[in-house]
């Protein structure tokens, strides 16, 4: 049987006290971490400092497990320590000179033990755990206690003794611990997860494509092109050139020609910020451009097919990629990658695109935004993924109010990001301003929109 010790750190972040609450499982990769306020280990050696961990030598530590909890104060350590049914009494000595639990609120931590450690996951006998606490806390964790016994999952403390169930011996995971709600409203989402190149091209490689091919580099033309290009416009060759393929389709140069600003919608389909600083909004056949001149406000209206040439009629959800400078406007389930053209001030359509959305975005987009880290989200109710619109692949799926907790359900677009600040465009045609480091809308001001894109009612 294995003994798990998970103590965790206390720190700030943001501004507000916060910690880390862990639920371990010896099937490897099975981890989960909640924000909340727990319990923090000290040093025997002196006072706490970047890494705080244990030393209980005569036990055994197994170096090789360990983990560190970034951006919550202090590094955290967690070992795994297999030990006899009679070493317990002795763990427990050891323990008690080695760790001290500042003043906590036990019934909160064991609200989010029992989220995160159900008894689907550990089968944890009660007689068999070990608890290391200060006696005035003892009144509060007997309350907790009694709360807890009747679900079979118990934690004190910072020692947990269980077995995974029947799960273990067949080498499979247990519960997917992402799979349960947080109801803590103090509780900090995490992190949309970064992939790494070789966790990117696993990804790319599975779809069926190749991670090797390079993109083009724009206005390029090698020395062999150019050999080529001469000798096709040489004097003596033009009269036997023939042509083997149908020319391709001239790309329009000139500006997109406005409609009357006789036409003003109720409500819009999609919006997004382009990568030359102008708002798009789409609604049904049409797209209204708005953006600044001289300090002075623009706006015009168009077909999309005039702005957005070999685009879509219309558009569901619309997103711009701040990197890249690509805008991608989605109808239903086909994806459009246009570039913005400063000479003849109208947008171009990319290479290999339009594409279907692959297989695994089950749903059909409604909302398409960028968010302040660059990914780029794909969302349509309680789902989101994160989209790669070059290779065409979602990199990530999850749960819309893990990991955008109080986002507007009525959000159509992001017309402004700035700092921790962004600015969400909603059906209701209301302007949101959301905090993106505390999480939560700070006002919202109506609009009228023949004022803001410049057309009569």
């Amino acid at each position: 049987m294995g003994l798990w010790l998970a103590v965790a750190g206390q720190g700030q972040k943001q501004g507000r006290q916060v910690g880390t609450a862990h639920c371990l499982s010896p099937v490897k990769g099975m981890r989960t971490t909640s924000a909340m306020v727990w319990a923090r280990a000290k040093e025997t050696t002196g006072p706490p400092k970047k890494s705080m961990k244990f030393e209980a030598q005569e036990v055994g530590f197994s170096s090789d497990r360990t983990y560190e909890e970034r951006g919550l104060g202090p590094s955290l350590k967690m070992k795994e320590i297999d030990v006899e049914e009679k070493e317990t009494k002795k763990l427990s000595e050891t323990a008690q000179e080695k760790v001290s639990f500042p003043q906590i609120d036990i019934l909160k931590l064991f609200r989010w033990l029992d989220l995160l450690c159900p008894s689907e996951i550990y089968q944890i006998p009660w007689k068999s755990l070990v608890a290391i606490l200060q006696e005035d806390a003892t009144e509060a964790l007997s309350a907790a206690n009694d709360m807890l016994k009747s679900r079979g999952s118990v934690f004190i403390g910072g020692f947990l003794r269980g077995e995974c169930g029947s799960k273990i011996n067949s080498g499979d995971r247990c519960r997917d611990p992402q799979s349960f709600s947080v109801f803590d409203d103090e509780a900090l989402p995490p992190e949309l997860p970064h992939l790494s190149q070789s966790e990117k091209a696993a990804l790319i490689r599975q779809s069926g494509q190749d991670p090797a091919r390079r993109r083009r580099l724009r206005h390029s033309i090698t020395r062999v092109q150019k050999l080529k290009r001469d000798l096709a416009l040489a004097p003596w060759r033009i009269t036997q050139v023939v042509r083997r393929r149908p020319p391709p389709v001239k790309k329009l140069n000139r500006p997109a020609i406005a409609l009357p600003v006789d036409v003003c919608p109720d409500k819009f389909d999609a919006i997004t910020r382009g990568y030359n600083g102008r708002t798009y909004a789409f609604a049904k056949d049409r797209v209204y451009q708005m953006w600044y001149e001289d300090e002075l406000p623009q706006k015009a209206s168009y077909l999309i097919t005039e702005l957005f040439p070999g685009g879509p009629r219309t558009v569901s959800a619309a997103l711009t990629n701040s990197r890249s400078g690509v805008t991608i406007l989605i109808d239903h389930r086909t994806a459009y990658r246009f570039r913005w053209n400063r000479k003849h001030k109208r947008f171009q359509l990319a290479r290999n695109t339009p594409q279907d959305l692959p297989h695994n975005i089950t749903f059909t987009p409604q909302t398409a935004f960028e968010w302040m880290d660059g990914n780029q989200v794909l969302l349509s109710g309680d789902n989101f993924v994160i989209y790669d619109a070059y290779w065409n692949l979602a990199t990530f799926t999850g749960a819309t109010k893990r990991y955008f907790p109080k986002l507007p359900r009525s959000l159509l677009g992001i017309v402004y990001t700035g700092g921790n600040t962004m600015l969400m465009y909603t059906k209701q045609n209301t302007i949101k301003v959301y905090n993106a480091r505390k999480y939560r809308i700070l006002q919202e001001y109506p609009l009228k929109i023949n004022e803001y894109f410049g057309c009569l009612l």
